[in-house]
This record gives C-alpha cells, structure tokens and sequence, in this order.
C-alpha cells in the first residue's frame, strides 16, 4: 500500500496571500456541490488532472459524496462516485491508509500517553492508488477503467477528531502517471487544499445540518412532543412564517398560535426567545 504522511518540508503552498485569503473569505460561500471544482482549478494550473472526488466518512458509517468535478471526461462520474460509497469503499485501499494511521496514534508510549494524541486535526496522508493496485474487477472497472483514469492520488486528513475527508485526485489515461515532480507540487498544496475542504463542510454542515440537529436534541429532552409538534417547531426552526408553518402542516394559520402555545406550556417557555436558548442550552446530566 503506498501511502505516506505529508512531508513537513512540504507544507509551503505555493499560492500567494492575496489569491489564498480570497478563497479562504469565498470558501464559505460556494454551493455545496462547487468545491471540488475549487479544488481542481487551483491544483490544475499546476498540474494535468481529470476528476476531483471529496468525500466525508462519518464514524462507522459509509463515505458520504461532498463533491465532484470532471474536466469534460464523463457524464457518469456522480453515478460512479455513489457506487464507490455504496459497493467499492471497503475495496479501497483509502481506507487501509486511514485505519493505519489511526492504530499508530493511539499506540501507548513508554509514559502510558498515546502516540500522536491531540495531533490527528493536523496530519495529513497522502495515498497513492494505481488501477493494477486494486484486485475487485468491479471497482476497477467502474472506477479507473470506464473514466480512462491512470492513476490517483488522495488526500487524507481529519475533519473533526472521528470522522475522516479525502481529496481524490484523478489523472486521466492521456496524460500517463503522476511524475515524482508532480506528486510534490501536490503535496505543496495539500494542507491549504485540506483546509478549504474542512472549512466548506463545517460551513455546509451549519447552514443544513444545525436545524435538524437542534429538533433532534428537542426530542430526546421532551418525549412527549408529538409528531405534529416537531413538524411545527421544523417550521420554526426553517424561519417560516406563521402562512408558510399552516400551508405545510395542511391547518389555518390561527391553528398554528393554538399549537405554538400548546408546545410552549410543555416546554415551560413563553415565547420564541425562550424557546431558540432552549435548544441552544447544554443538556444538563442527572447527578449519580
């Protein structure tokens, strides 16, 4: 398996400020699906590339496809990539490197401490995978033979201390493997590449994921909330207006003051400000 952690001496990114702090203010604001298309504009002015695939791996669940660009190869690379999720990951050679890494931190040291603790947001692997590194004749196939992809290398780093992103690089057929030059302009790259990664996805996951997150803690406090309480306090939650709450719970608005006042006497609250600290407020734990 050829993988290898990120050279300290590689960790200059050949960009300068002005163009880096303007992607870094912009990063934010791209639509989810853009970033690897990011990614590959700034990489492919230095070097050939044809698919650039982003990946998140939420603790013990299969990958999750956070973007994808392709330079005009092929129409299919979004189906290619779902199928990679869904039925190639484990055949993935990704995911070996990662574990790897993983089981090296937390070897105990002769102090009792774990090698590496606290130090995993910083590293980054980079991992080499060849069409003749991979013995599933599906994944291959589906993967690097039907896109005409010679060679990749991926990225791999840690979005928070449990769940893992990859940057995969794709070289097309055209342009032969990756050269040992190119590889270190990669590496170059690699830690400012991974932090625009990290930094879109923390975003996209505020902007979609804080509200159902938020619901989900409500549930797990106050069991008696019904459904059709949870679906009001959704609109709540969205920024709904009272007409917009009443047209997707299929009632009349005046019903909506009656269920938001009901909801309120359960929760022990009197209005929406109270309610907004309440889901923001630490689960407090039953004392032993």
């Amino acid at each position: 398996m050829d993988y290898w952690p990120l050279k300290p001496e590689a960790r200059e990114t050949p960009i300068g400020l002005s163009q880096a702090t303007a992607l870094l203010a912009r990063v934010g604001h791209l639509q989810p699906g853009a970033l690897a298309g990011a990614l590959l504009n700034i990489l492919g002015e230095h070097v050939a590339l044809a698919q650039c695939v982003v990946f998140a791996y939420p603790p013990e669940q299969s990958p999750r496809l956070v973007s994808y660009a392709d330079r005009a190869r092929t129409r299919e690379l979004p189906a290619i990539s779902r199928e990679y999720a869904e039925r190639f990951f484990l055949e993935d050679t990704n995911r070996l490197a990662m574990h790897e890494l993983m089981a090296s931190r937390r070897r105990p040291l002769s102090d009792g401490s774990e090698a590496g603790a606290g130090r995993l947001d910083d590293a980054i692997l980079v991992h080499r995978q060849l069409p003749e590194d991979i013995t599933h004749a599906d994944y291959r196939a589906i993967c690097y033979d039907q896109p005409r992809i010679s060679d990749r290398i991926a990225l791999l780093t840690h979005q928070d201390p449990q769940a893992w992103l990859s940057i995969n690089l794709y070289r097309g057929r055209e342009h032969g493997r990756f050269s040992t030059e190119e590889i270190q302009c990669i590496e170059s790259f690699a830690p400012f590449l991974t932090q625009l990664a990290r930094l879109h996805l923390r975003c996209h996951q505020y902007d979609n994921e804080l509200g159902p997150t938020l619901l989900q803690r409500m549930r797990r406090r106050f069991p008696s909330l019904t459904r059709r309480d949870m679906d009001l306090l959704s609109g709540v939650v969205e920024g709904q207006d009272v007409d917009q709450i009443a047209q997707a719970m299929g009632i009349q608005p005046g019903s909506v003051q009656t269920y938001t006042k009901r909801i309120y006497r359960k929760l022990g609250i009197s209005g929406q400000r109270e309610l907004f600290s309440l889901m923001l407020s630490p689960v407090s734990t039953p004392a032993n």
